[in-house]
C-alpha cells in the first residue's frame, strides 16, 4: 500500500474515532478499540514511511 492511500485511511479512521468519541464518549469499550485500529495504521504508515526514506538514502528499492 502506498503512502498516499495509507494517509488516507488514517484520515478516515479519524473521523470515525472522533465521531465515536462524541457518541460513547472516550472511555467506552469500542472507541478504545477504534483508537487501537487507528495506533495499527500509524504504525503501518511509519514503518513504510521509514521504509521509503531508507530506500532513497540507499538508491536501493524492492
Amino acid at each position: 500500500m502506498d503512502l498516499k492511500k495509507i494517509e488516507q485511511q488514517i484520515e478516515q479512521e479519524r473521523r470515525i474515532l472522533n465521531q465515536m468519541a462524541e457518541e460513547h464518549g472516550i472511555r467506552d469499550h469500542r472507541v478504545i478499540d477504534q483508537s487501537e485500529q487507528l495506533d495499527r495504521i500509524l504504525d503501518s504508515y511509519l514503518q513504510h514511511k521509514h521504509r521509503k526514506g531508507d530506500q532513497a538514502a540507499t538508491g536501493w528499492s524492492q
